[in-house]
């Protein structure tokens, strides 16, 4: 191992003057690979340029520099460079639990001649926060008798997370260097693991890559003058959290003091996600795509957000008369009026009969997870909506809704002590006169055709206005941030919905982001599946219907004359009388998206259209074309057309369900992932002849990052006695595989079975390679094949996850007879009716749906918290004889919660 470092300062031209430029190297590097310590000090005697063992630089220059000095320490995936100095981790206390602690300096024992930790230097600690970004800091080092010791925490910053929160978009160096026009970009090296000159090269290229890409991006960060340290800018959402500060705004909680628990209950209840279907699943259709202009925005100016964000407080209203005259007078007419949405921020307590709402459930009789489908609700007890979602139902229906109360959010006056601020220096913003939403969508569409700026500034300008609208537009008013705390901990907290409340404790609590406010971002979400829902009113108004919709889009079944589809439970019949769905007319699609003109909040002259043709609707030349869609289910999707001759075309192709997997196919192949597994299903599909393809039988591979000590705990600790130079070190790579279906070797428990090995990107060594159970921390062989070899284990082949996936079924949905629509539905599906059982009562899912997708998270409850109140919890001879996985299964909890009852009881009984 060995690295490469710069130190500067930062000179009056913003740019860094070079200090120090120097190499380092494993401490041990001579005993084991002599050649390559050669070849390192016969370069840096070459250049100039110190050379220095791991320990010498961490002692005299990462020390004097990042813990005394107190400089910005700055890297690109800053994590997994300093778990690479470290000399051994372990698992984080406090704050930090979930994370690492890093031993970083260490010294030897004269007793012992062995090298031990330095107690008197300070330890790093790392905590992920988001597949980007991660919390970074020293812990205080014992202090010895004659002086105090005072480091503090550091000054860290991840070149890879606040390039994310300045573009939105992930990099590499190498994009990133691309993305804000660095001269010095990453090389690319084709053979890694000799250290030769060219590739000490490499390396120092790095870091001066990393260097310049830090001046640009402070010049960038410079420019939005926001009141924001860069080693807080942890995404997109600061920069929008820091713009609200920045002209004075206020979080809303905090304008709302009249707000009681139990109404932020209420409005929390309300709170459902984007709304994604399935309506026509596994029958290629004709379609046209389209999609709303900026929707949370857009929605956002239509309900009058910007206003309630400037008022001097907000406060609720009844409005239960009002709001039950505008459900009886509902109609499509009144829906494309601007006046009405405004009269929808507020909430309603209705008693379901058959109204079409969003209802989150347990859908699938197979399956833990919940899923919010827009269907058919009944029942005998009443439920908090917003607004927008119970007009919707009455779009859907054509009847109003039982109301038995309402009442919606007013604000009053204007908040004092706001103030202008300019925007990237370019766009001036004014709280008390401008609509934030508005302002944002419309200058970014003339800062991209202006011809006033450079194009450089264009870009950036236009960049920013995009984050700031998307991200404040409704992202920060629901950050719920759940913290995981360690096993033997819980928190006591109270539980606030459907008016009642009651205390529980859990192990992982919810904290508020600064902005959160749940009745604003449910009525944002609610305003957004009310436009998807008139959309959908304009199509089968006119007897047509849809492939899909997705949050903000929607691909209706059009062609360029529209007619007669043959399609399983179509309503119609073709002439021959095979079941059939009507396609709109292209022209017929083009009068929808004209309507929506009406509902535009911008300047016309600037945006003409709030609902957009997708340009996959469109060829090269600009001429529109037919594309076909064939859907396995919600977000599962691909679009497609045949050339003029008659080849396969693949347009668009969605990795839901498989951009997890890493590419089975060969190192130098062409083709692309997961495109090539569509491609293969179209053919299958369509009768296109075809060949199967040999890495089918490859093993379904993820790549998971070593993110947290929690869910590889067992693999860590196989691993433990090796040499920490040796290990799989935190923050690296490894791979994860799936056990098939009856694949678990005898005696394991499939909720608690998972296995890792070290990284590799070659597909033809994944089945060859050693696995560990990352519980257990036994090792297995596996194969894709049928085995009862014990220590061999049974694992998903790529062939098996194509089966999976294409059996993935629409269950929230329901085919022509009613039934749920499963594995083998084809066809036109419809809503399905629905009376709940039971209602339970749920938190934020946490931050771990790469780890699910793994499968190192068997159990759902693991990464969802339920709350029940006293009377429906176990009673305490039932928690204190029973298996802890058997209540938490009976209850619908986790085995966490029900080991924190445990705790509760004996403390009780104690007291």
């Amino acid at each position: 191992m060995f690295g490469s470092y710069r130190v500067g300062r930062w000179n009056s031209t913003g740019t860094l003057e070079l200090i120090q430029e120097g190499l380092f190297h494993a401490d041990d590097l001579g005993e084991w690979y002599p050649e390559g310590l050669a070849v390192l000090r016969e370069y840096a005697a070459r250049e100039s340029i110190p050379l220095r063992s791991r320990r010498k630089f961490m002692d005299t220059t990462f020390y004097q520099v990042a813990a005394q000095m107190r400089a910005l320490v700055v890297g690109f995936n800053l994590p997994f460079d300093l778990s690479r100095l470290a000399v051994d981790a372990g698992e984080a206390r406090g704050w930090y639990y979930g994370g690492f602690s890093f031993t970083l300096w260490d010294y030897r024992d004269k007793s012992t001649e062995k090298y031990r930790p330095n107690l008197y230097r300070p330890s790093l600690r790392i905590k992920h926060a988001h597949n980007k970004a991660a919390f970074i800091g020293f812990a205080n080092p014992m202090r010895s008798d004659d002086k105090t010791t005072k480091i503090g925490h550091g000054n860290f910053l991840d070149l890879r997370t606040i390039a994310y929160a300045l573009s939105a978009e992930g990099h590499s160096l190498a994009s990133a260097c691309v993305a804000f026009g660095v001269r010095h970009g990453k090389l690319e090296m084709e053979e890694h693991g000799r250290i030769t000159c060219e590739y000490i090269d490499y390396n120092r290229r790095d870091v001066l890559a990393s260097q310049e890409l830090l001046e640009r991006v402070r010049v960038e960060f410079d420019k939005l003058s926001l009141p924001l340290r860069p080693t807080k800018a942890f995404s997109p959402a600061s920069i929008a959290k820091a713009t609200l500060r920045a002209m004075g705004i206020k979080p809303p909680i905090t304008k709302a003091p009249s707000f009681t628990p139990s109404q932020m209950g209420d409005a929390m209840t309300a709170f459902y996600g984007g709304r994604a279907e399935c309506r026509v699943r596994r029958t290629p259709v004709s379609v046209v795509t389209v999609d709303f202009r900026s929707m949370y925005p857009t929605v956002d100016c239509l309900m009058g957000v910007s206003r309630l964000l400037s008022a001097e407080t907000i406060r609720w209203e009844d409005y239960a008369e009002q709001f039950r005259l505008l459900l009886q007078r509902a109609s499509m007419d009144a829906a494309f009026t601007r006046e009405l949405w405004p009269q929808l921020m507020g909430f309603v307590e209705i008693e379901p009969d058959d109204d079409i709402l969003p209802v989150r459930a347990k859908y699938s009789e197979t399956s833990d997870g919940l899923n919010i489908g827009v269907n058919h609700l009944t029942s005998s007890v009443p439920f908090v909506y917003a607004a927008p979602d119970v007009y919707a139902s009455a779009l859907l229906t054509g009847k109003p809704a039982r109301v038995r109360r309402a009442w919606r959010m007013v604000g009053e006056g204007q908040q004092a002590g706001m103030k202008p601020i300019n925007l990237g220096g370019t766009i001036e913003i004014d709280p008390y006169t401008d609509d934030l939403f508005r302002l944002l969508i419309e200058e970014r569409v003339r800062v991209k055709t202006s011809a006033e700026l450079p194009r450089e500034e264009i870009a950036r300008v236009e960049l920013l206005l995009k984050i700031i609208a998307n991200s404040g537009g409704y992202g920060i008013f629901a950050e719920l941030n759940r913290e995981d705390l360690p096993s033997d901990k819980s928190a006591s907290i109270t539980v606030f919905s459907n008016g009642g409340s009651f205390e529980q404790m859990t192990e992982a609590p919810e904290d508020a982001g600064e902005f959160c406010f749940a009745p604003i971002a449910a009525m944002i979400a609610a305003a957004a599946r009310l436009m998807l829902a008139i959309l959908e009113r304009c199509v089968t108004d006119l007897g047509g219907t849809y492939a899909f919709c997705d949050t903000d889009s929607m691909a209706i079944v059009a062609s360029e004359t529209g007619g007669l589809l043959a399609c399983e439970g179509g309503p119609l019949r073709t002439s021959d009388g095979a079941p059939a769905i009507q396609a709109l007319s292209w022209r017929e699609v083009q009068a929808i998206q004209s309507r929506f003109d009406a509902l535009s909040p911008y300047d016309l002259a600037v945006i003409p259209s709030i609902l957009n043709v997708e340009k996959v609707n469109f060829a090269k030349g600009g001429g529109q074309r037919e594309i076909m869609a064939y859907v396995v289910s919600a977000k599962r999707y691909v679009l497609y057309h045949f050339d003029d001759d008659g080849s396969l075309v693949l347009d668009k192709c969605s990795k839901h369900g498989l951009g997890h997997l890493l590419s089975p196919l060969p190192t130098d192949s062409t083709e692309r992932w997961p495109e090539v597994l569509w491609r293969l299903i179209l053919c299958e599909a369509l009768g296109i002849p075809h060949e199967a393809p040999e890495w089918l039988k490859l093993p379904a591979i993820t790549r998971v990052s070593v993110r947290s000590p929690s869910y590889f705990r067992g693999f860590l600790r196989r691993h433990a006695d090796m040499p920490y130079a040796e290990r799989i070190k935190p923050f690296g790579f490894l791979i994860a595989c799936q056990v098939a279906r009856f694949g678990h070797p005898e005696g394991a428990n499939p909720k608690a079975f998972h296995l890792l090995s070290p990284y590799s990107v070659t597909p033809s060594d994944w089945a060859s390679q050693l696995w560990t159970d990352t519980y257990s921390g036994n090792e297995y062989a596996v194969t894709t094949a049928l085995s009862y070899q014990p220590g061999v284990v049974r694992v998903r082949s790529i062939a098996d996850i194509k089966a999976e996936f294409l059996a993935h079924g629409e269950v929230k949905s329901a085919t022509a007879d009613g039934e749920p629509a499963g594995a083998s539905s084809r066809g036109l599906l419809q809503r399905r009716h629905v009376t709940p059982s039971e209602i339970r009562l749920i938190g934020k899912e946490s931050n771990s749906f790469e780890l699910v997708e793994a499968g190192l998270i068997g159990d759902w409850r693991e990464i969802l918290s339920s709350y029940t109140d006293n009377e429906n919890r176990p009673s305490e001879e039932q928690l204190m004889t029973e298996p802890a996985v058997v209540i938490a299964r009976r209850w619908n909890v986790s085995v966490r919660t029900v080991r924190a009852w445990r705790r509760r009881v004996r403390e009780s009984r104690y007291q």
